[in-house]
């Protein structure tokens, strides 16, 4: 939000009604100075607050704030800012800033200075460029919402025809959506449109604040060209230094790692291995489409060198491009939505340590956002060829494909972007002996890692091992330091550790006794004298802690320390000192949060609310009602209440539903609904959608589809297709038919085949099938395939073969493996794998899993775990837990815990759980609990909540509390519940209410 101008008044004008008619003022605000409330920057929309004299309000920009300032003089009543019709001759005053027509300084009488109105010329040149267009404005809406832009009917139809001031994020939106509809129709690019509409705007938020903030899209909003590369430029590049490519070992021969004296190249001889060949594959290729690639392995097992080596093929008009500031998301994204085409065709993008990318820390939004982007820069042809490399941990690839037990992606843009594009690599060179013997005799660094790597030369090449070493042979207060800096990265903390708070954050984690083993002079300072012998490095390799070039005063752990900490200590809670340390040393919102987040999960509630309260401290309206939640369950309802309502009050939509809700139950539901609106408006239309939900199933017609239309205006269509149906139901097909039309045509064309399905049971199946074509024709790629499982259900096969084949060449990968299925059934296994494979390599894995199934119930145990390992590999782990069961049944326990690791090893959540239950079903509980704690260590520390169930039920009521606790501690937020639960079960209700509600102390005793 901005205002057009700078507006002061010595004193208040008693004229100021009369001169400035309410019909022809815009953008006006009135803010009593008599009002003065102290207030926080806030990332929300909200009305005006006087703080200190000052006239703030503030807007989101994405993951940043914008913020307007304008001074108010002492004894100023009130300041407007608009553009009245005064009849005055307009000052010949010209910046040079605004194009022809756009003038200000326009002096009134009274003390007032006000500015012509900047918005309403604003939205005129919005409204011309949405003509030139063309298109329905929900056309452009379903393409924004593809990218993942905020824009949605009612915030356009607002934009273009409304009187008020539109949010920046709307506008920004609006643009962008602009620009890629233009390039879909083969249009000039609409980088002029940059200087000549957005320049403006900057101008006119410039002069009302006396500074340009960062919510403007400047130069800043988009890679400079120095920051990418020409191919002569890269090529010259150190990748050690730029591209963040592993430095190798250069000990002497006088060192006990044997490695050669003198000066070598920064890196070692290189030896191929099978990923480089598919590499090597894919970038020869990108000379046709776009190709991305992500791979796989574990710190130092050289995936960015793998790729450092495949770029080096491509021909000389390609140019690099490695994003990283401000941060690396946001760099991405910015990138993406360049307005300036400067992201041209033929640039490899550099995206070492993908996972900050696309789940940024504090910001996952941002994340999912970016992967959006990247997934249509891929697949748009007029943008390529790219070539977009990413490397990835295991834990880390785990983390952005997994999803819930309903088998929904927790990152689904993220996840359609890596599954089916990553490269495994190992972490030793079975089989390529021979080439590192080769590689020997030319590097004797290679020799050096032969004989002293441990059958891991890469790690050693990389300073892994030393670094390891380095770590395990640690002093007390060096080993304490380095515990906290992991523990702070594994539970939230940016890579970029400030050392204030890293100080302060070891505090607790040197042991009593080995602080009293320190010489006098070094107890009160050993965390700092540990952080400045934790630098150095040795052989070429830099330290364990390493300073952040352009940050001083921060330092960042090296990733193969943090990768072995993340493993070692993932069941392990942090003690009490960095949890204060974020709140004491002023971390920034998204750092407590992140922090809140971990602490809330594993039961340590008071220091999850002061992280909360940190974070609404530095302008995070969110964490107040997460605070509020914690405030709720503690007993405390009016303080939580009152949360909610500031949060409310201050525009936060979250905050807007919850007292919406309120009032509906109070009975006052106009209040409730303007409140709701208000809530979609500033970003949550799912609560318009449930709240018309409620009155569907209340049997309020008129209400029901009022507030449905609004969810839909809103962006959220569901509701109407809930309307559509309860239409049809009621004997009403022509009104289901509109409904379900209006939902498809608001991006929801699901709609459509919910009500085929209906005329399809009730024997109407020409209609059926006319629904389902518009369905197809309106975006839904399964709808044929839909129609061809209910005719194959009624017995119509062949019908049902037509239809799947018409599906298939619809484009719906689905289709294929119904098809595939169909040919199974009907004896023709060759063409069943024909077309399973097709299905998988456009983009359905589970077809795969489905064949595996087929072959196992046919007795083809071989070839059924061929097809389901094919299907794991191809982002679909699931299958190998299923062949597992099969497995099971068919008694063959040794192959079942062999194939439940497999999956687990595969990125499967609930593989390691499973075989959990097997074991102590078996009353192997040694080995059940060593299984569950494995699960915990790899991320999945549910399976110590499963085991405590299951010891609770043989009994052992003491051991299923510790080891509830123990999950509690790993992270599992059903921990706590457990334990609560298991104590309640157990006679002991005040302690299980009393865990409830205040949770355990940070060693993990009751609160």
């Amino acid at each position: 939000m901005a205002t057009s101008a700078s507006t002061t008044a010595t004193s208040p004008p008693s004229t100021a009604s009369a001169a400035l008619p309410p019909s022809r003022v815009a953008a006006v605000i009135t803010v009593a100075a008599a009002t003065a409330v102290a207030a926080p920057p806030l990332s929300r929309p909200v009305r005006g607050a006087l703080v200190s004299g000052r006239l703030v309000i503030s807007a989101p920009t994405g993951s940043r704030r914008l913020s307007l300032s304008t001074v108010l003089p002492a004894g100023a009543g009130w300041v407007r800012s608009g553009w009245p019709d005064t009849g005055r001759t307009p000052d010949t005053t010209r910046s040079s800033r605004y194009p022809p027509g756009r003038r200000h300084g326009q002096p009134l009488g009274g003390g007032w200075y006000v500015a012509r109105d900047p918005i309403a010329e604003l939205r005129r040149q919005l409204q011309n460029l949405f003509s030139e267009l063309k298109v329905p404005q929900a056309r452009l809406v379903k393409l924004a919402e593809l990218h993942a832009l905020p824009l949605r009917r009612t915030t356009l139809s607002d934009l273009l025809h409304g009187s008020g001031e539109p949010q920046w994020t709307t506008v920004e939106a609006f643009v962008l959506a602009c620009e890629l509809m233009r390039s879909r129709a083969k249009a000039p690019a609409v980088g002029p449109i940059r200087e000549a509409l957005l320049a403006p705007w900057q101008a006119d938020y410039q002069q009302a604040t006396g500074h340009s903030g960062p919510a403007i899209p400047r130069n800043d909003r988009v890679p400079a060209k120095a920051a990418i590369l020409s191919w002569a430029s890269w090529r010259q590049l150190n990748p050690v230094k730029a591209l963040e490519v592993h430095p190798a070992i250069t000990a002497s021969r006088g060192e006990s790692t044997g490695a050669p004296r003198g000066e070598m190249p920064a890196l070692p001889a290189y030896v191929s291995r099978a990923h480089d060949k598919a590499l090597t594959q894919t970038v020869d290729a990108v000379g046709l489409r776009s190709q991305f690639v992500v791979l796989v392995g574990g710190s130092s097992t050289g995936k960015t060198r793998a790729c450092w080596e495949a770029v080096q093929r491509l021909p000389e008009e390609w140019q690099l491009w490695h994003p990283l500031a401000p941060t690396r998301a946001r760099a991405l994204l910015n990138g993406l939505r360049s307005l300036s085409g400067v992201l041209a065709p033929r640039t490899v993008l550099w995206l070492n340590e993908l996972q900050d990318y696309l789940v940024p820390e504090g910001d996952p939004d941002l994340g999912e956002q970016a992967a959006a982007e990247l997934r249509e820069l891929l697949r748009d042809r007029s943008r390529g060829p790219v070539l977009a490399l990413g490397t990835l941990w295991p834990e880390h690839w785990q983390r952005l494909t997994a999803v819930d037990g309903d088998n929904t992606p927790l990152h689904p843009h993220a996840r359609e972007l890596l599954v089916g594009n990553e490269l495994r690599l190992p972490e030793t060179f079975a089989g390529y002996e021979g080439q590192v013997a080769e590689a020997a005799e030319r590097d004797p660094r290679w020799r050096a890692a032969m004989d002293y790597g441990r059958g891991r030369p890469t790690q050693y090449l990389a300073g892994g091992v030393f670094l390891l070493e380095r770590y395990t042979n640690a002093t007390a207060p060096e080993q304490a330091l380095l515990n906290a800096a992991g523990d702070a990265r594994r539970l939230g903390h940016p890579r970029v550790l400030p050392e204030a708070f890293l100080l302060q954050a070891a505090e607790d984690y040197l042991a009593e006794p080995d602080w009293v083993a320190l010489p006098g002079t070094r107890r009160r300072d050993w965390a700092k004298h540990a952080l400045t012998t934790l630098q150095p490095g040795r052989w070429g390799v830099p330290g364990p802690l390493r300073p952040v070039r352009g940050t001083p005063g921060a330092v960042e752990l090296a990733d193969f320390v943090e990768q072995h900490l993340r493993r070692t200590r993932a069941r392990l809670a942090p003690p009490a000192s960095l949890w204060t340390a974020a709140v004491g040393t002023g971390a920034e919102a998204e750092t407590c949060n992140s922090l809140a987040r971990s602490a809330e999960v594993r039961g340590r509630y008071r220091h999850a609310a002061e992280l909360y309260q940190a974070a609404a401290d530095a302008g995070d309206l969110g964490a107040l009602i997460r605070l509020a939640e914690l405030r709720k369950r503690a007993g405390d309802r009016e303080e939580a209440e009152r949360l909610v309502r500031a949060a409310a009050d201050a525009g936060y939509p979250d905050a807007l539903a919850l007292v919406a809700h309120e009032r509906e139950r109070a009975g006052d539901r106009a209040e409730a609904i303007r409140l709701l609106r208000a809530a979609a408006d500033a970003g949550h239309p799912d609560t318009l959608a449930r709240f018309a939900e409620q009155r569907i199933w209340a049997r309020d017609r008129a209400e029901a589809e009022r507030l449905a239309w609004a969810a839909a205006d809103a962006g959220r269509p569901r509701a109407l297709v809930d309307l559509a149906e309860l239409r049809e139901r009621a004997g009403d097909p022509e009104g289901a038919e509109r409904l379900a039309r209006a939902a498809a045509d608001a991006g929801h064309p699901r709609a459509l085949v919910g009500l085929a399905e209906l005329r399809e049971r009730a024997g109407d199946r020409e209609e059926a099938e006319r629904l389902v074509r518009a369905a197809a024709d309106a975006g839904h790629r399964r709808a044929l395939a839909s129609l061809a499982l209910w005719r194959a259900r009624a017995g119509n096969r062949e019908e049902a073969e037509r239809l799947v084949r018409a599906a298939a060449e619809a484009g719906d990968p689905g289709a294929l493996a119904h098809l595939a299925e169909l040919r199974e059934r009907a004896g023709d296994r060759e063409e069943a794998q024909r077309l399973v494979r097709a299905a998988a390599e456009a983009g359905d894995p589970g077809a795969l899993a489905d064949l595996a199934r087929q072959r196992e119930w046919a007795g083809d145990r071989e070839e059924a775990e061929r097809l389901a390992r094919a299907a794991a590999e191809a982002g679909h782990p699931e299958a190998l837990v299923h062949l597992a069961w099969w497995r099971e049944r068919a008694g063959d326990r040794a192959e079942v815990e062999r194939l439940f690791r497999a999956a687990a090893d595969a990125g499967h959540p609930d593989a390691l759980v499973s075989l959990v239950y097997e074991r102590e079903l078996d009353g192997h509980r040694e080995k059940a609990e060593q299984l569950a704690r494995a699960a915990a260590d790899a991320g999945h520390p549910q399976a110590l909540v499963s085991l405590a169930y299951e010891r609770e039920w043989a009994g052992d009521r003491a051991e299923a509390q510790r080891l509830a606790r123990a999950a509690a501690d790993a992270g599992d937020p059903d921990g706590l519940t457990a334990l609560a639960e298991l104590r309640e079960r157990a006679g002991d209700l005040k302690g299980a209410n009393r865990l409830r509600r205040v949770g355990l102390t940070a060693d993990g005793q009751e609160a």
